[in-house]
Parts: structure tokens; sequence; C-alpha cells
């Protein structure tokens, strides 16, 4: 038996600049931060059963891996040349389509456990190319490299991605005081609302392509402000951070009309009228989870029990700095 985890994870800043349709004109950056919620793939094999069986939402058993329902199960088996023997299931501790990165994550833990199946080495940097070739190159998803490379690296990380679509990784170097202050100030609420961040993804990447101005200037300030929300964090400023993501989500909320709705609007408010200095919706936007950060512990307090009318559940999190790991084997 062998299982693999994958962290899911929170985007401080540059989300939208990973997607091909604009680092290859111009190039990319994003800073993101691992979180301790994971999605687990679970590997057996049989030397008796030849027929391939998957566990996730659905459940499968198929003799002809080509025909598996499951695109990323499908594609991954292939590319290992897996097609006979083997059991896999899923579990995650979020649900899909709630911002996190879940797809990126999903097929990272998959790459992992079907690499260490085979005895190669879990090579991050591999690992999270391969899955974007997978979820862009070869099923034309229209996301970007955030969620597999974030799954993979873990920690506090800044990417700066190349015109070429070179990644290269930075860990940021933060003291544990800082880390500390980060949970005790911060806010993390799941809005309940579910989302598929495709028809805001493809919406941006047909008005990059079409190099409309409003979309270019939108994307060109979140790469600008995510180097300054590096330079926060490097620098551990809480409050520039909270200040920063209110201005990163400002101006993220302008580049479609799916990325917020009335209720969303109505939650962030109630944080900032509370004291909150800033926050974002995870993920591309129409639902999933919200960050807020606040001034002081006093403020935090104080926006949650705000917020305890509205029904949102708050989540506890912590940092998870190792990325992705092999749990047994």
């Amino acid at each position: 038996m062998i299982i693999s985890r994958a962290p899911l994870r929170m985007t401080l800043g540059g989300g939208g600049t990973d997607l091909p349709s604009y680092y290859e004109r111009f190039g990319g950056f994003f800073l993101a931060c691992a979180l301790n919620k994971y999605i687990f793939i679970c590997l057996n094999s049989s030397a008796v059963d030849q027929s391939v069986k998957l566990k996730y939402s659905e459940a499968e058993t198929e003799l002809n891996v080509e025909v598996i329902r499951h695109p990323f199960f499908r594609e991954a088996l292939l590319k290992y040349g897996i097609r006979k023997g083997i059991e896999l299931a899923s579990l995650s501790d979020i649900p899909s389509g709630t911002g996190m990165g879940s797809s990126g994550s999903f097929i990272v833990a998959l790459l992992a456990a079907l690499r260490r199946f085979k005895d190669l080495p879990i090579d991050k940097q591999e690992i999270a190319e391969e899955a974007f070739e997978i979820e862009v190159l070869k099923l034309g998803f229209p996301v970007g490299k955030q969620d597999p490379y974030i799954a993979a690296y873990g920690g506090i990380t800044a990417f700066e991605i190349e015109k070429n679509g070179e990644v290269k990784a930075k860990t940021l170097q933060v003291s544990d005081s800082f880390i500390q202050a980060f949970y005790n100030q911060t806010l993390l609420f799941y809005t309940g609302l579910r989302r598929r961040s495709r028809e805001v993804l493809v919406h941006q990447k047909e008005a990059t392509e079409k190099e409309d101005r409003s979309m270019l200037d939108n994307l060109h300030l979140v790469k600008e402000l995510g180097y300054r929300i590096e330079k926060a964090i490097i620098s551990e400023d809480l409050q520039a951070l909270g200040t920063l993501m209110n201005k990163h989500w400002q101006n993220k909320r302008k580049r479609s009309v799916s990325i917020t709705n009335s209720c969303i609007d109505g939650w962030y408010d109630l944080a900032i009228q509370n004291g909150a200095l800033g926050g974002k919706l995870m993920g591309a936007g129409g639902g999933g989870f919200m960050i807020f950060v606040c001034p002081d512990e006093n403020t935090r307090r104080k926006v949650s029990e705000a917020f305890r009318v509205t029904g949102l559940k708050e989540v506890d999190f912590r940092f998870d700095l190792n990325g992705i790991q092999i749990m047994n084997y």
C-alpha cells in the first residue's frame, strides 16, 4: 500500500499571471502558501486482479485504461504505462470547487504515488510540471501553474515564471513568531458556495489573447502587488500584508462579473467594517473560502463574532512546510 498526500493552497498574490496566455508574453509571478488540508491518494497493487479499480466520488472498474472516465486517473496511468492490476482511491479534507487548488493537488498526489510505485524519484519540480502538462496541455483545462507547484513544494513560496514556462521556486524564510502572528491575526471562512472556475479563467484567457487593455492592466497590477506582498512577508509586516491584500482583491474583482456577487461583497464589507485590514476570496472567484487579515488579535475576535450570525464556517489552519509526501510505503 502506498499513501501520498499533497496540500491545498492559499494564494496571497499574483494569481492569474500563472496562465500561459499571460506569462508567455510578460512572465508571471505568484506567491502562495500550502495549508494543512490535504488530498490523499491510496494505491494498492494486485498480482491476481488484472483490472484497474478507481474510487473517488464515483467508482470505476475497467480492463482498458483508455475508457476510464476520470481524466486525471486516465492520463496519469497512461503516462506511466500502468494498465492493469492496480487500485487507486482518493480522499480530501476539503470539497472540490472551493478555490484551494484541489485539482492541482489531486494530480500531484497521484503522480507521486505512481512514481513511488514505479520506483522513480519524488522530484517536486518534475511532478509539478507533469501535473501542469496533464491538466493544461493534455486535457486543455484553462488553468495555470500555481496549483500543482505550491502543492508540490509546500511552505510559503514565491514562484517566478519565465516566458518559456520555466518556474523558479523560492521559499520565503520567516520567523516562527511571524507565523504565529499570522495565525493569530487571520481568519479563514468557508462560504458554502461551490463554484466552477472555468468561466472566469476562460474569460481571462480569451481577453488576454485578444490583448484587451483592461485585462492586461489588471494582471500587470496583480503581478506588481504580488511582488509587494512578497516584500511585506519577508519584512514580516502583517499590517502591510493586509492592506495590500485589500488592494489585490479590489483589483481582482474587476476582472470578471463572475468573480464576486452580492453575498461575497456583503461578507467582505462586514469584515472591513469590523476592523479587518483586507482579505480576498480564494481561487478564481464565485465562492469557496475567504481569508481576512486583522491588525491585532482583538480585531480578529471582533470579526469572528460578527461572522457568527452569517452561518459561515470558520476554519482553523496551519501551514504545510513539506509539500508532496509519501506517507507510508
